[in-house]
């Protein structure tokens, strides 16, 4: 007792889990066990006693027992007087401090055994129970000694001495005459009828006495006592060993859905005859003995009584009234199908004998019946289960199952129970049998028209939402008890009788919910897996060993046809009613599934039906199918498939003047009220009336069957419906208050919690609802805080957003909403806000809001948040999406204007802002409408995703419900109807193979500058007959067997389609009318010579190497290796240019227009070869109507779809990303040119290449198409298609083939190969390039990639046989690797920078023009920009020229772009992209004329490569400084808003390459904000911080020029270590030179100071620098590239940013706050 008690001690009381434990174990220990342990304490009791004890000795004992009572309570008492407590709570208080109970009788039984002495004998007979009775009879003398004799007869010895050995019944008889009467010694005669009840008994007496006498009854032999030699004393040992590894081995398995069962299943077998318990009889004995069966078996009879009861309960009766023609004909046909056809099998079956030794018909029969019955039986609480298991309870297909189940079940018991009585009348006197069937019939009237009444009547007796009482709950096990025992008696088993009783009583809430929550745990959890595992423990797999295998063939065959029969009858009768064949197949399937009816197999193999060979294999089938049928189920049924169609239900696309059905659901009352005044707010009038479906959702407890009631269609659903009477008065008072303008319908759905967003979205498809109304999972008190969180709830509305057909409202309500009256009867004004940002879910938001404004007491705002970015045009709309527009503009026109309504625009600067101002109105309104926004991003809302707590609600939705925002507004928040889309399938596997190998390969190649095309043809060689293809043919049948190879091909074709269109999106056409003639001769003669060259030598090559005859085979394999070797791929050579990273050098541009020359050409002339070939093949006619046909189309892409597309754009906002709609409309164009193409004989590829040169490149709309399928093209696609390609290579033909044959083979790859690099080079060499670059430029366009394609036409076709195919592709290998590697070699684009010197500042003469490059990436780099170039004080005795280069990323296309605005005034749409820059610097130059000169550029151009647009412009205009911005942005409070890296890392390949000096700026706001320095009134102040070296030197001369500006401030501060103090000797001579000229010139202005500081070590240089940070506005540092000084010794290391030098980084520190802004400035870097 007290290991328990401490063990109860440690664990936590309270909720979650010592709450648990009670709940679970409770109601048992205290309705069943507790009184039957205090009843059992006092059956010692004998009043008996009393009567016979004189006065005397009672008096006394009453004394000492009222004594210490009184004193309790009298000391008690005095006690908490003396606390001053008033007297009755004195006495009352000692009365409680004396009370007794059950540990008070424990203790007198303890005392009782200490006092007296209880002896027993157990006489069975024989000579030594005599012995021992002998030796009892002198104990009789003490009085203490209570002796009792216990004789134990067989069943058919009772009531009769004759057939007792004579000695047994002399010595019993003389023991009786002489001692039976006395006080202390007792005689009792037990009949017994077999040894398991021999076993009870003497287990049952076993603590009632103290010393207990038995013979030994040596070689004595008894019915009653056969076998118990064997018996054990640990039997619960082994229902814990069930229960530890049961639960062991299922928590792997139910991660990949295998039920419990399953494991049960298996723990039985391991520890049964089948493993442990079979290999090791030490094991078997100890743990589970042959005697120990009984115990065990009554232990788990009992478990699986306790669930028949259970399921009885959960079972609902009505459904079967309810239950339409289809549910009752599967369930009729899943149990006679079976029967039927496996009773036709047995006629010829029984009579087999597979082994030939001779058969018993009868006891094959007997086993063939004993299968049949027994696998055609479908347990309900299975089958409830395992819809449970799958999550569809409540889904169509759930509810026809659970009904079909419920027909199924009442028939095997009806069945069953007639059957048990037919063979009574077989084995037993009529009469008996017409007695039992008549108590049946009591039993069930009494059932049903007794029990259920009165357990009705206790139902209506419990208050609504009170728990019943426990007193009737401990009822309600008892009867379940007594039914046992009352079934038992009348030959029904015990099972009937708990089942029937289980049926009567009222299925869920109040009663039974209660007795399931009571005993479902301690049943399900361990009384039933030890049932299951117990009956597995009797299989033996080593029959199974033993057998032979035609018997197990045989034997298996009852199985198979049962279960096959029900799945197919099942789906048949689905079928016929019209049901999918899927559905059809998944519902056979769960009717034929298996369980718990492992205990009908025990049963049939007790009663002789089974043997043990059936009952193995019925044991391993019921574990197979318990395996297979989720897995399979899981495959063929998706419950919500059925929303996928569904669009457009959203209150955005309802029609006005119509109904909009309203569908809000309701968890507890606390949800009506607010969600009444919710819908009143929404203003329903006759003209636009609503209609609310008003769903009641209440967990399923204490039933199997989930519940959904119309209260339209059923008036009174048993009692349920008083679940839903508040909410039915609620709505049809709101309904009665808006007459006309509101219809109102009620539905309660009672399922289990996690499975409630199946009827909610079923619902809401059925009534067409627009939105779904659910209540937030917080409930707030009233004084703001949160009193509860129902995460459940939270769980369901996360399912319901994300699959609901309709639009979706999460109502949070503070307990303002829910407490207000109706919004129709307010005097007072209701304030509502809808706060927009744009998107689908806002818009939805603003549609709702639009119905309030016809309520006149409810005032309506509209705030739209803008970022600071849309300011610029002063918060136009032309900046936002175009359905935004429409929506927002046809609100202002139709309700702005009205008393009632608001609209106000805000510009918010960053996140932080937005914040605040979310948080400012969150008490200024009464309900807040927002959007939940969902996958919309804004940088108004960036990062706050992080933070969230709900993000389900999206960023503002979790804001305005944060636990710590005290707020008195409600908040709706809406999310729009997703739409969804369904996938397509495809050979995933193949696909996903190829993909994991050219990746896998690719990894470390790409290291060695090795492109990716080598990895593809590497995976398709290995994958292909050339690997693993080849060497296994089972490898190749599985992976890439015949039948998919159409699929694989369709996709690859596919993948080459998209690539074409692309590559025509990216080529720019104008580039063709801006080619000069270098680059036109260089593309003419690129394919010219090939041909050429090629075709000399080819009619030279008639030799044949095999000599063999066939010349024109030969002179035609070749004449396609020249054609396809000749011609080159304009974006192959984009690729190869991007990948060594000179796109955009002088070479790449040339290389890149050449190409473009080439690639037209070869497409008009493969055009025209193509249509010449068709006049030989096909009619002249024919060809003549493709001709035109191809005319016509080419007409339409240039006069009808390019100028459509150019529309498109010019309808877009700058800025603003083209609709969806318009890009799916080109992939649709790419598409139909393609089928187009095929069908006039042009192929498939020339269409999509020529509509994808109509799509203008570039943003808005190229660069659109190709964000959009680029990454799957050239991710997925285009790697799949060259590996396919590769696959059909074979290597193993060049093994075969002779050396002098492919050496004759290779010669016109070679040819054409060396002919395209010299051609090339020559002509680069004859327009004067030098000699590296020309040769480079010729294996530049001599480079292949995709053209394999072109090899794997001609090798389909026939013009290239297997090895010149293989050659073609080794030879593109070699040539991939070949080409990058030298050319690497031969050319490097930095060496034009490596002559030029001294163009820096300092060096720049005094009078002329300053040239400064400054560099602009977007809007924020301008006018900090501006301001800096004012800062340096241009005059016209010392003017500036400044040439703007506005950077913009390539997005779209293949060629970079670089725009002289002075030259090119307007390029297609480009110069779009930098007018804001043009119009900045031209203001800028009218405002300083004469002083300041102005130039603006634009380069288009990759990330990566634009330092090269940078450097090479710096060089063109001699700039002295480039002027970079920062990567990092800072907003006003300080705080970092944003970094980005690729601009990082462009500044560092530009302070690396630039050829001039570098200045990089960092704008901590300040710069932008202020005004012009030549205006300004302020005094601007400017430091410059000198440590020595050309950088410095460099930033002091800069800062030089400032000084002629009056407004500025100029301080100089020189830090000096402490080593120099007072010496100038030791300094570097030219930094004294130019401080020298620095002071003598400009020391002793008014504006310019000059400060010397001697610092001791690097620690106070820190805190000098971070103490000057807020004195300055703009500070001027020297990066000090390589200079050493130990007053920067070690911050190198702890360098953020280590680009800016030591200083710099140490001024950009994120920790350091301080307004001023930086320019870190590098002097040009000599180059040797």
């Amino acid at each position: 007792m007290y290991g328990p008690f401490v063990v109860g001690l440690a664990v936590p009381e309270g909720p979650p889990l010592g709450s648990a434990l009670v709940d679970k174990l409770d109601a048992f220990s205290s309705g069943v066990l507790l009184p039957t342990f205090i009843t059992l304490v006092t059956l010692r009791t004998s009043l008996s006693d009393l009567v016979n004890m004189p006065s005397k000795n009672i008096f006394a004992s009453a004394i000492l027992i009222a004594v210490p009572f009184i004193s309790k309570i009298v000391s008690s008492s005095l006690v908490a007087l003396y606390c001053k407590m008033p007297l009755n709570d004195a006495i009352a208080l000692g009365l409680i401090m004396s009370a007794k109970g059950v540990v008070d009788l424990a203790t007198y039984s303890i005392l009782k055994d200490l006092g007296e002495y209880f002896v027993a004998v157990i006489f069975v007979g024989g000579n030594d129970d005599q012995e021992a009775l002998t030796l009892a009879r002198r104990m009789t003398r003490n009085n203490n000694i209570n002796l009792s004799i216990i004789r134990y007869l067989s069943k058919g010895r009772e009531g009769s001495d004759m057939d007792d050995d004579v000695l047994d019944m002399k010595v019993l008889f003389d023991f009786k005459q002489k001692k039976i009467g006395q006080g202390n010694v007792t005689y009792i005669e037990k009949i017994v009828d077999d040894c398991s009840e021999m076993v009870w008994l003497l287990r049952s007496i076993a603590n009632e006495y103290d010393l207990i006498i038995v013979g030994r009854r040596y070689k004595v032999k008894s019915s009653l006592i056969s076998g118990l030699e064997e018996w054990s004393d640990v039997p619960e040992l082994g229902i814990v060993l069930i229960f530890m590894l049961t639960h062991f081995f299922h928590f792997p398995l139910k991660r990949l859905g295998i039920p419990k069962l399953v494991s049960e299943i298996g723990v039985g077998l391991i520890l049964g005859s089948s493993g442990l318990g079979g290999k090791y009889e030490l094991f078997q004995k100890f743990l589970f003995p042959a005697a120990s069966q009984g115990i065990l078996g009554a232990f788990t009879t009992f478990g699986f009584m306790l669930f028949i009861f259970l399921n009885g309960v959960k079972m609902d009766p009505s459904m079967i009234r309810k239950t339409g023609m289809k549910a009752i004909a599967i369930g009729i046909v899943n149990l006679v199908a079976p029967v039927v056809v496996g009773g036709i099998s047995m006629i010829g079956y029984s009579k087999y004998d597979p082994t030939g030794s001779g058969i018993d018909v009868a006891k094959k029969q007997r086993n063939h019946f004993g299968i049949l019955l027994s696998h055609s039986i479908s347990a309900f609480p299975v089958i409830a289960q395992l819809l449970k298991d799958l999550k569809i309870l409540n889904s169509e297909l759930g509810r026809l199952a659970l009904s079909s189940a419920m027909i199924h079940q009442i028939l095997v018991t009806s069945t069953t129970s007639l059957i048990t009585l037919w063979f009574l009348t077989i084995t037993f006197d009529y009469v008996l049998i017409l007695y039992d069937l008549i108590c049946i019939i009591v039993f069930v009237v009494l059932a049903t028209f007794v029990i259920r009444p009165a357990l009705k009547w206790v139902v209506q007796e419990t208050p609504e939402g009170r728990p019943v009482k426990d007193l009737y709950v401990y009822v309600v096990i008892l009867l379940f008890l007594a039914s046992a025992v009352v079934a038992h008696i009348i030959n029904l088993g015990v099972l009937i009788g708990p089942f029937i009783v289980g049926l009567a009583i009222p299925e869920g809430p109040p009663l039974g919910s209660a007795v399931v929550d009571k005993l479902e745990a301690f049943s399900s959890g361990l009384l039933l897996p030890t049932f299951m595992s117990i009956i597995t423990l009797r299989a033996s797999l080593s029959t199974l060993v033993n057998m032979p295998t035609n018997t197990i063939i045989f034997s298996t065959i009852p199985i198979v046809v049962t279960s096959v029969s029900k799945i197919v009858a099942c789906a048949l009768v689905a079928l016929y009613f019209k049901m999918p064949l899927n559905d059809a197949i998944a519902l056979g399937l769960i009717m034929s599934t298996k369980g718990e009816d492992l205990a009908v197999y025990s049963f049939a193999k007790d009663q002789g039906m089974m043997d043990q060979l059936n009952f193995t294999l019925s044991i391993l089938a019921t574990a197979v199918i318990a395996t297979f049928v989720p897995f399979m189920v899981r495959l063929l049924y998706d419950p919500s498939r059925k929303y996928a169609n569904y669009q457009k239900r959203n209150i955005m696309h309802s029609r006005l003047g119509g109904k909009l059905p309203i569908l809000t659901c309701i968890h507890s009352s606390d949800n009506i009220v607010a969600s009444v005044n919710l819908l009143d707010a929404f203003t329903p009038t006759t003209e636009y009336p609503i209609i609310v479906h008003a769903l009641h959702l209440i967990e399923l407890r204490g039933r199997a069957s989930p519940i959904f009631i119309s209260h339209q269609a059923q008036r009174r659903i048993i009692s349920n419906i008083s679940y839903s009477e508040n909410v039915i008065l609620a709505f049809k008072q709101f309904e009665r208050n808006n007459w006309g303008a509101v219809s109102f319908q009620a539905f309660t759905a009672i399922s289990p919690r996690k499975l409630m967003h199946e009827d909610i979205c079923t619902l809401s498809l059925n009534v067409l609802a627009s939105i779904i109304i659910l209540p937030f999972h917080r409930k707030w008190g009233i004084d703001g805080s949160i009193e509860y969180e129902d995460h459940s709830l939270r769980t369901l509305n996360r399912s319901i957003l994300e699959r609901s057909p309709c639009s979706v409202g999460i109502l949070i309500d503070s307990g303002h909403l829910g407490r207000s009256s109706s919004m129709a009867s307010l005097v007072k004004t209701y304030s509502i806000v809808v706060i927009f940002l744009g998107g689908n879910d806002d818009q939805e938001a603003l549609t709702l809001a639009r119905r309030m404004t016809r309520n006149d007491n409810i005032n309506l705002t509209i705030i739209r948040y803008l970022s600071k970015g849309r300011d610029n045009q002063g918060c136009s709309d032309m900046d936002d999406d175009v359905l935004d527009i429409k929506v927002l503009y046809d609100f202002k026109q139709n309700r702005i204007g009205r008393g009632k309504v608001t609209y106000i625009e805000k510009i918010v600067d960053d996140c932080s802002e937005m914040v605040w101002l979310l948080r400012s109105i969150a008490n200024e309104y009464d309900l807040i409408i927002v959007g939940r926004r969902y996958k919309v991003e804004s940088s108004l809302t960036s990062g706050l995703e992080e933070w969230s707590d709900v993000p389900e609600l999206g960023v503002i939705g979790d804001l305005l419900a944060s636990g710590d925002l005290r707020r008195r507004a409600s908040v709706l928040v809406v999310q729009q109807q997703k739409t969804r889309r369904d996938n397509q399938r495809g050979n995933k596997l193949q696909i996903v193979l190829i993909f994991m190998l050219t990746h896998l390969f690719h990894f470390p190649l790409k290291r060695l500058g090795i492109p990716k095309l080598v990895s593809e043809i590497g995976a398709g060689l290995i994958l292909g007959s050339s690997g693993l293809g080849g060497k296994y043919e089972m490898f190749q049948k599985f992976l890439f067997p015949a039948a998919s190879q159409g699929i694989l091909g369709a996709f690859a074709a596919f993948g080459y389609i998209i690539f074409m269109f692309l590559s025509g999106v990216k080529m720019d056409t104008g580039m063709i009318r801006k080619t000069g003639p270098k680059a036109i001769a260089i593309g003419v003669v690129n394919l010219v010579a090939p041909i050429v060259v090629g075709g000399v030598a080819l009619s030279y090559s008639n030799y044949d190497p095999a000599g063999g005859t066939n010349v024109a085979k030969k002179q035609r394999n070749r004449f396609s290796i020249l054609i396809s070797h000749s011609g080159i791929q304009f974006p192959v050579i984009a690729l190869l240019l991007k990948d060594l990273k000179i796109l955009n050098s002088e070479l790449g541009r040339l290389a890149l227009s050449s190409s473009l020359i080439n690639y037209i050409l070869e497409i008009i002339m493969t055009s025209f070869v193509t249509l010449w070939f068709q006049t030989i093949l096909v009619d002249y006619v024919l060809v003549l109507y493709n001709l035109l046909c191809w005319i016509v189309f080419v007409v339409l892409v240039i006069f009808v779809i390019r100028p459509s597309l150019r529309w498109v754009i010019r309808q877009t906002p700058e800025g603003r990303p083209v609709k969806d709609l318009y890009i799916y409309l080109v992939i649709l164009l790419c598409l139909a040119s393609a089928i187009f193409t095929h069908i006039i004989n042009l192929g498939m590829l020339f269409g999509p290449f020529i509509v994808g040169l109509a799509v203008p490149e570039g943003p808005p709309l190229g660069s659109a198409v190709v964000d959009k399928l680029e990454a799957f093209s050239s991710g997925v696609l285009l790697p799949t298609f060259i590996s396919i390609v590769t696959l059909k290579a074979s290597l193993s033909t060049l093994i075969n083939t002779s050396t002098m044959t492919i050496f004759v083979s290779v010669i016109p790859i070679v040819v054409t190969f060396v002919s395209k690099i010299t051609a090339c080079s020559l002509v680069a060499l004859y327009c004067k390039m030098p000699l590296n670059d020309a040769i480079a430029l010729g294996l530049i366009m001599s480079a292949k990639g995709v053209d394999l394609a072109y090899y794997g036409i001609a090798k389909d076709l026939g013009v290239i046989d297997q090895p010149n195919f293989a050659l073609s592709v080794l030879a593109t290998a070699v040539i991939a690797m070949f080409v990058p590697f030298t050319v690497r070699l031969l050319y490097d684009p930095n060496r034009k920078y490596a002559s030029y010197q001294k163009r820096n500042i300092m060096h720049s003469r005094l009078g002329r023009k300053l040239p400064i490059l400054t560099c602009i990436h977007s809007s924020d780099n301008i006018m900090a920009t501006i301001k800096l170039l004012d800062v340096s004080t241009p005059t016209t005795e010392n003017p500036i020229i400044v040439h703007a280069l506005h950077l913009i990323e390539l997005r779209g296309q293949a060629s970079p772009i670089f725009i002289s605005h002075q030259v090119q005034r307007r390029i297609a749409s480009n110069i779009s992209y930098s007018e804001n820059v043009i119009h900045a610097f031209k203001k800028f130059e009218r405002n300083n004329w004469g002083a300041v000169s102005a130039e603006a550029f634009t380069a288009i151009s990759p990330r990566k490569l634009m330092h090269e647009d940078i450097c090479t412009l710096a060089l063109n205009v001699l700039a002295s400084i480039i002027i970079l911005p920062f990567h990092q942005k800072w907003g006003i409070d300080g705080s970092i808003e944003y970094e980005d890296q690729s601009l990082r890392t462009l500044n560092q390949s530009v302070l690396e390459r630039s050829p001039c000096s570098v200045g990089i700026l960092i704008n901590r706001g300040h710069l932008e904000r202020s005004n012009s320095m030549t205006s300004t009134v302020k005094a601007y102040f400017v430091a410059v911080i000198f440590l020595g070296g050309n950088d410095d030197q460099e930033a002091l001369t800069l800062a030089r020029r400032m000084t002629r500006n009056d407004n500025i401030n100029l301080t100089v501060i020189r830090y000096l270590s402490k080593d120099h103090q007072g010496s100038v000797i030791d300094d570097d001579m030219f930094d004294i030179e130019v401080l020298c000229d620095f002071k003598q010139n400009r020391i002793g202005q008014g504006n310019v100071t000059y400060i010397e500081k001697v610092v001791n070590d690097c620690t106070e240089m820190v805190w000098l620098v971070k103490s000057i940070a807020d004195e300055y506005d703009l500070i001027l540092v020297g990066r000090r590239y390589k200079v050493e000084s130990p007053l920067t010794s070690g911050l190198e290391e702890w360098s953020d940013v280590p680009e800016l030098g030591a200083i710099g980084d140490l001024l950009v520190s994120s920790d350091l706050r301080r307004r001023a802004s930086v320019l870190v400035v590098q002097q040009q870097k000599t180059m040797y």
